[in-house]
């Protein structure tokens, strides 16, 4: 299950995320269609990431690959956060 944000971090491309899926959540899902990756389990070329009020970042595989410098994404990933919760609220009130 999603958080609210999720992204994928894709080797040697960086960040993406999409928009809401039918539950109102980020989806890793929608970003892995849109780009049209492998999800094989073989040589995986991406990683799931879900941020849960702003600060708890968890990385949602079971192996992460070595390729992976996930502090260096911290930062951006807490930023859009903050900039994507008082929209995800005003969509919910209304």
């Amino acid at each position: 299950m999603c958080n609210f944000f999720s992204c994928i971090i894709v080797r040697g491309k960086g960040m993406r995320f999409s928009g809401f899926d039918e539950q109102n959540n980020h989806s890793h899902e929608i970003c892995i269609r849109a780009l049209k990756l492998r999800d094989d389990g073989r040589d995986k070329k991406f990683v799931r990431i879900e941020c849960k009020e702003g600060k708890n970042i968890r990385i949602d595989e079971s192996m992460i690959p070595d390729w992976l410098d996930i502090d260096k994404y911290a930062p951006r990933i807490r930023k859009l956060y903050k900039i994507l919760a008082p929209i995800r609220k005003t969509y919910d009130e209304a």
